[in-house]
């Protein structure tokens, strides 16, 4: 008995051949229509289809197994074609994609990766892509577990090509090293001028000849103190070029102050009153020395900065523990007894501005 409508066979060829409704840009109602007509009626496979085709971030599925470094790809959508700079033909008879994207930041680790998606977990990071032409993209990468079969997975990934704003940060990160640099170099000319003045003031008494032969020595020994320190400065600039390492040692506060105090009392002039109380038992502390020296030497010029009119400047240390609101976000750091260097004035004060950026690094008033 025949028929008089088309058969299955010819009905699927005459559907294919006709031309996808996404295939020209449409206004938006008629596209928001469109959309919910083929998404929820029609043809979700055709919705499908453009989202893969059109979306800026490449799509791909690929099969691994545990243990195995391999990553072979299944399917991929064209602009993850177009970031690997192949054509699909390439991409799909490479036997893995470790040839030419390897993760470098996140889950860098193929089974660590493998693990983790068999536990329906989403595996993140980044990855270094190498083009045939030599250049080098930084993607960022999510990945997700579709499929598991023993030790293999089905895994569809979408990789975003973030080269340029790679590239920017890396100019973000320059421009605050410079700006630093910057800093630091102010804060160590302020700094080189503190021991030029204590080098000037010895040198001025010697030559005066207000001091006898004894008075000269210790002068002089000042004088080689201060050239020490100056040298020591050279060394911060070292360490923040990462070419030196700080030289942590056990050593006693009460000393370091002692040391020094000569040096302060010189520096803030005859209208200040330095007073030092010490701890008798005072612990020991692992610490740089010339880097906590020069910290509290900066401190009492801040302070003698603060006096314009004179005042008095105490520095005091004792044995503390912290309580319970230094302990709560790094307890295990404080868990030991402290030791606390106090350092205080009679002066004006710091302004609200100066007081926002007194812990930035090498800021210096």
């Amino acid at each position: 008995m025949s028929s008089n409508g088309p058969t299955p066979g010819k009905a699927k060829d005459e559907k294919k051949d006709q031309p996808s409704p996404f295939e020209k840009i449409h206004k938006l109602d008629e596209l928001t229509d469109l959309i919910k007509d083929f998404s929820l009626v029609n043809d979700p496979e055709a919705l499908l289809n453009v989202i893969t085709k059109y979306t800026t971030d490449g799509i791909n599925i690929v099969q691994m197994e545990n243990n195995k470094r391999g990553r072979k790809l299944l399917y991929c959508n064209d602009r993850f074609v177009e970031m690997s700079g192949r054509t699909r033909e390439d991409l799909m008879a490479v036997r893995s994609l470790n040839s030419f994207a390897i993760p470098v930041v996140g889950d860098v680790t193929f089974g660590y990766i493998h693990d983790k998606l068999t536990k329906g977990l989403i595996s993140r990071g980044f990855g270094r892509w190498t083009r045939p032409d030599g250049k080098e993209n930084i993607h960022e990468y999510t990945a997700s577990c579709i499929g598991l079969d023993g030790e293999k997975i089905v895994v569809i990934g979408i990789d975003r090509d973030v080269t340029h704003r790679h590239k920017l940060e890396d100019k973000l990160r320059h421009a605050s090293k410079m700006e630093e640099i910057g800093k630091l170099a102010g804060g160590i000319s302020h700094d080189f001028n503190n021991q030029l003045t204590v080098i000037k003031g010895y040198c001025d008494i010697i030559l005066q000849g207000q001091t006898d032969e004894k008075g000269t020595d210790e002068a002089l020994k000042e004088i080689r103190n201060a050239a020490q320190r100056a040298t020591e400065l050279t060394n911060q600039l070292l360490t923040f070029s990462r070419r030196q390492l700080l030289t942590n040692r056990v050593i006693n506060l009460n000393q370091i102050i002692e040391k020094i105090a000569d040096p302060l009392k010189r520096m803030i002039g005859e209208t200040i009153d330095l007073e030092f109380i010490p701890s008798d038992d005072l612990h020991n502390v692992v610490t740089d020395q010339a880097r906590i020296s020069q910290a509290i030497m900066n401190m009492v010029i801040n302070a003698r900065d603060a006096m314009p009119a004179g005042g008095k400047l105490t520095i005091s240390t004792k044995n503390a523990k912290m309580d319970e609101l230094f302990l709560t976000p790094t307890k295990d750091l404080f868990s030991e007894p402290q030791v606390m260097l106090s350092i205080t004035d009679t002066g004006i004060g710091m302004d609200p501005n100066t007081v926002g950026r007194v812990f930035e690094p090498f800021f210096t008033t």
